[in-house]
C-alpha cells in the first residue's frame, strides 16, 4: 500500500530535473529547527531569527525555503496529517474486516505516532490556533477526514452490535481527544513503556465505545 506523500517530499519530488522548483537542501534542517522552538516556546514566542539561528543558516536563507513563518508552521501540519492518515490507512488494511480490530489497530497507530512523535503531535495540536487564511481551512479538512475514519468504524461497530453508543461522531472526538492528549505528558523516561500505554489506552478507547475488554488481550 502507497503511502502519502508529505510536503517535504512532494517539494523534493517537484525539485527533480524538469520541476519548476530548485532544489532546497537546507528546508529539512530548517524545518527540525523550526519544529523543536514551536515545541518548546510556542509559536507566537519563536521569531525567524531564532529559527535560522538553531538551524545554522542565515534569515535570508531561510527565506529562500520558506516565505514565512506560518508557511513552516503549515508545512510541519501537513506532514503531519500526512502521515496519521497514511497511518490509518495502514491500521484499516492490516486488520482487514473486523471492525472490533479495525478499531484497535487505528487506535493504536494514533498512540503509537503520539508517543513516537510528542513534538510534532503536541505543536499540530495546540498552533492549530496559529493557522490563518486558506490554509486554515485546509488543516481542518485533513484533521476532519482523519476524524472520519474513526467515526465510520465507530458507527459500523454500533450497527454490528459490537460498539454501544448514542453518537459515533463524539465517540470518535472523545477517543481522539484522549490519545491526543498523551504528547502532553508522555516520556521515554517515564515508568509507562510506549506499548504500556498503548494497551492502556486501546483499552480505554474500547471502553469508550461500549465494548468489553475485560479477559480480552491488546
Amino acid at each position: 500500500m502507497t503511502q502519502a506523500m508529505t510536503s517535504i517530499e512532494r517539494r523534493k519530488a517537484s525539485s527533480s530535473p524538469g520541476g519548476s522548483t530548485p532544489a532546497r537542501p537546507g528546508a529539512d534542517g530548517i524545518m527540525a529547527a523550526s519544529l523543536q522552538t514551536f515545541y518548546e516556546i510556542g509559536y507566537g514566542g519563536a521569531t525567524v531569527r531564532t529559527i535560522a539561528s538553531r538551524a545554522n543558516v542565515t534569515i535570508a536563507a531561510l527565506y529562500y525555503h520558506f516565505p514565512s513563518k506560518h508557511a513552516i508552521l503549515v508545512t510541519i501540519m501537513e506532514d503531519v496529517m500526512d502521515t496519521v492518515l497514511a497511518n490509518a490507512e495502514a491500521a484499516m488494511v492490516s486488520s482487514e474486516t473486523d471492525t472490533v480490530d479495525q478499531f484497535r489497530a487505528l487506535v493504536g497507530a494514533h498512540v503509537r505516532y503520539h508517543t513516537d512523535h510528542p513534538a510534532e503531535a503536541f505543536v499540530s495540536n495546540s498552533e492549530l490556533r496559529s493557522l490563518e487564511g486558506p490554509s486554515r481551512g485546509q488543516i481542518l479538512a485533513l484533521r476532519d477526514r482523519y476524524e472520519a475514519v474513526f467515526e465510520d468504524v465507530i458507527a459500523r461497530g454500533v450497527d454490528e452490535g459490537v460498539f454501544h453508543v448514542e453518537d459515533p461522531k463524539q465517540a470518535a472526538r472523545a477517543v481522539l481527544a484522549m490519545c491526543t492528549a498523551i504528547s502532553s505528558w508522555f516520556q521515554t523516561s517515564g515508568p509507562l513503556s510506549a506499548e504500556t500505554v498503548q494497551q492502556q489506552f486501546v483499552d480505554l478507547s474500547l471502553n469508550t465505545v461500549g465494548h468489553p475488554t475485560e479477559g480480552r488481550s491488546t
